[in-house]
């Protein structure tokens, strides 16, 4: 099940199984990460990618989330 968009769970984090498949693209591994913890105080949740071979997506993913992490931190 891929739960993309339009979803918000609360305290939740979120895996991502097979995150090297073609099907997922840097935005869609965004948008999924994007899934955890929508709402609420909870700020410990994680996101997980897991996977065979590292792929550029999953860098490019990593890296935007990271930098949007950074940005969001300032906001605080």
């Amino acid at each position: 099940m891929i739960l993309e968009r339009g979803v918000t769970f609360e305290r939740i984090s979120v895996i991502v199984l097979g995150a090297d498949h073609p099907v997922f693209t840097k935005s869609s591994l965004v948008q999924i990460a994007g899934r955890a913890d929508r709402k609420g105080p909870y700020t410990n949740s994680q996101v997980y990618f897991f996977y065979e071979e590292k792929t550029a997506a999953i860098r490019k993913a990593c890296q935007e989330i990271k930098e949007m992490n950074e940005e969001g931190k300032k906001m605080l």
